[in-house]
């Protein structure tokens, strides 16, 4: 177990070891577990819940939205490639080290069915609770808040867990965020990428379903 460990954090792919991916993965898969214990366990109960049941189902959303943003968080992790040449090349294709290319690619297309399965599970929950028009406005309205998460974590390097200790400073750094330069696009760039990955996604599900 301590070799295994050792080789965890010693080893990195362009200076980010394997621990952060790990890292990374486990903290993506939290809100889809959420959904998917969520989901299955309202259906079971053919979706009633007494009153006293609302409690626990409002924190176990409350904790799912905290931790959704680290679905889209891996998209990001390409961002490692940037200087993945020790030397400038003629095509910034390095060949001792072009696997890397599929390596971070791979890692953030994990984002896709984490981001997608996460969002669907809980919008199929609303929908059966609240009906279908706000079924309808779930994702559009989540995906811009995934967004603002998105670009916290990034920019300010903020976690999960800070929205659940410190929600209204994290909230209030979150406004700070969107007021510095270059935001808007930033935020409009990101904001349409998932509502189309998603979209796309349901879309392509959809028809193959159908088949």
């Amino acid at each position: 177990m301590k070799a295994f460990l050792d080789f965890m954090y010693s080893t990195d792919v362009n200076r980010y070891f394997f621990s952060d991916v790990t890292w990374n993965v486990f903290l993506a898969l939290i809100p889809c577990c959420l959904s998917f214990v969520l989901y299955r366990t309202l259906k079971a109960k053919k979706w009633n819940l007494a009153w006293h049941e609302w409690v626990p189902f409002t924190l176990v959303f409350l904790l799912w939205i905290a931790f959704l943003p680290n679905t889209v968080y891996l998209f990001t992790m390409i961002r490692h490639l940037l200087d993945y040449c020790r030397a400038p090349t003629t095509f910034r294709v390095c060949p001792d080290r072009a696997w890397q290319i599929m390596f971070f690619f791979g890692f953030a297309l994990l984002g896709v069915p984490t981001f997608v399965y996460s969002l669907e599970r809980m919008t199929r929950i609303f929908r059966h609770f609240f009906g279908k028009l706000v079924g309808f406005l779930f994702p559009i309205l989540i995906i811009p808040v995934i967004t603002a998460g998105l670009l916290l974590g990034l920019i300010r390097r903020f976690n999960s867990w800070d929205l659940l200790q410190y929600p209204l400073f994290t909230a209030n750094e979150m406004l700070r965020t969107l007021h510095q330069p270059g935001i808007v696009l930033n935020f409009s760039v990101y904001l349409v990428g998932l509502y189309s990955i998603y979209y796309l996604m349901l879309w392509f599900f959809s028809k193959i379903l159908k088949k």
